[in-house]
C-alpha cells in the first residue's frame, strides 16, 4: 500500500471522482495539507521535511547553508553553468544537447497558466513552503498578474 500511494500522490483526494487525475489546485492543497498534518507551519524551515522527496523543497535536499557550493547551476541557465563548471575544472568546450529546450516567455506563460488556476490562498501557502528556496536560488516569489 504504501508504495502504491507514493506512485500516486494525493490519490486519496479525487478517490470518489472518476477522472484519474488531480487538477493543480487539488495537487497543491494534498501537498500543503501533508505538511499541515505534521502540525507544522508552512513558513518553517523544517516543514517539507515529510513530503515525498519530489516535492520536498530544495533547500532541504542539498543543504545550501551547510555546503559551499562553488556553483549552483539551474535548468533555466543550463548551458551557460555547464561552461562555467567545466571552465572551472579545466574542461573545454563542454556542451549540452538539449531537446525541447522553451524560451523565457513560453515558460513564463506556462507558469502563468498554471498559477492561476490557484486560488489566493493555495499561492501563498506555496511562497510559505517554498520560501527558503525562492529566496536562496533566486526566484521571483511575486506571482504573475
Amino acid at each position: 500500500m504504501y508504495v502504491k500511494n507514493q506512485r500516486r500522490p494525493c490519490r486519496e483526494v479525487n478517490a470518489s471522482v472518476a477522472a484519474p487525475t488531480l487538477t493543480f489546485g487539488q495537487f497543491v492543497d494534498c501537498i500543503v495539507s501533508r505538511v499541515e498534518g505534521e502540525h507544522r507551519q508552512l513558513e518553517d524551515f523544517q516543514a517539507g521535511t515529510t513530503l515525498d522527496i519530489h516535492w520536498r523543497p530544495q533547500t532541504l535536499l542539498c543543504h545550501f547553508c551547510q555546503v559551499d557550493y562553488t556553483i549552483i547551476g539551474k535548468m533555466e541557465t543550463m548551458s551557460e553553468d555547464l561552461l562555467l563548471a567545466s571552465s572551472a575544472i579545466g574542461m573545454k568546450n563542454a556542451s549540452v544537447v538539449h531537446d525541447n529546450k522553451s524560451d523565457r516567455s513560453s515558460l513564463e506563460s506556462s507558469t502563468q497558466h498554471w498559477l492561476n488556476q490557484l486560488t489566493g490562498k493555495q499561492l501563498r501557502s506555496i511562497q510559505q513552503l517554498y520560501n527558503y528556496d525562492f529566496n536562496i536560488l533566486g526566484y521571483d516569489m511575486t506571482t504573475p498578474t
